[in-house]
């Protein structure tokens, strides 16, 4: 009987520590989730912010009727800028891709940088003509940067946009487009290796 308890005691010994060590990581994995889902969710609410923006400011406007006339949709998408950027004069780089979000961009992209897609994304990255441009927010998308240097393969990673929106490469980094007003929302400077 004694020699049992001793056995018991042993094991327990044994047994406790390791549970409560697999505990703590597993406690430290879902903390890091819970930390990762809370920034994420706190840029979904910074773009659901600048869509209620972006729509008070379409709102003032007459809608683009179907139209071939590139003059008139120009012309449409002048005035969308103009009242966006009224209406955020002080908008600065860091306001939608504040630093917990930025650093959560970056761990995103250089994961899916290093998984099975990495080779076709870097291949996609090398087609797009290398172009310096200078990117600021409040101003428009650069006229001379091709948009279709984004692999869909490395959005597959990131939160989803409404339609108004959409992400761009531009050199290394990751720019928040405006669509519909041709305009940089914000970016990520060094978004992609």
């Amino acid at each position: 009987m004694r020699g049992r308890n001793r056995v018991a005691v042993t094991l327990g010994a044994i047994l406790v520590p390791a549970v409560l060590a697999t505990g703590a990581a597993a406690s430290g994995q879902h903390q890091r989730v819970n930390q990762q889902s809370a920034i994420v969710a706190d840029f979904q609410k910074r773009i659901e912010s600048y869509m209620k923006l972006h729509k008070a400011a379409a709102g003032q406007l007459p809608a683009l009727k179907s139209t071939a006339s590139q003059a008139k949709i120009l012309d449409y998408q002048h005035a969308l800028a103009a009242r966006i950027v009224a209406a955020r004069p002080h908008a600065t780089r860091g306001e939608i891709f504040t630093q917990p979000v930025a650093a959560e961009f970056r761990r995103l992209i250089r994961t899916t940088m290093t998984g099975s897609r990495a080779g076709r994304i870097r291949s996609s990255l090398q087609r797009g003509a290398p172009v310096k441009s200078n990117i600021e927010v409040n101003h428009p998308y650069p006229a001379a940067t091709p948009v279709e240097t984004t692999p869909p393969s490395l959005l597959l990673n990131l939160p989803k946009l409404p339609t108004e929106l959409e992400y761009r490469v531009v050199n290394h980094d990751l720019v928040l487009h405006d669509v519909k007003a041709d305009l940089v929302v914000d970016f990520v400077p060094e978004a992609v290796p």
